[in-house]
């Protein structure tokens, strides 16, 4: 089994969601995001990590700042 780490976007909250996550393997892992993603319509992306390093990213749309957020405060998209 490997552990991921998954960052959950949603637009009510201001900080994404943080999960933990123990499958076999990075297929499963991707899965799983998705599964994520599509469980709320306001879930806007899942950025999946392993060991710190980022693996991929899900998302159902570009993130977009809310008011008064500055789009430089935003990570970087893929």
């Amino acid at each position: 089994m490997q552990s991921f780490q998954l960052f959950v976007r949603d637009d009510r909250y201001s900080v994404p969601t943080l999960v933990f996550l123990e499958v076999s393997s990075a297929g499963r892992a991707r899965t799983r995001a998705t599964d994520i993603l599509f469980q709320s319509p306001h879930h806007k992306s899942v950025e999946v990590f392993r060991g710190g390093q980022r693996l991929f990213f899900v998302g159902s749309e570009r993130l977009r700042p809310s008011r008064g957020d500055s789009v430089e405060d935003w990570p970087p998209l893929p």
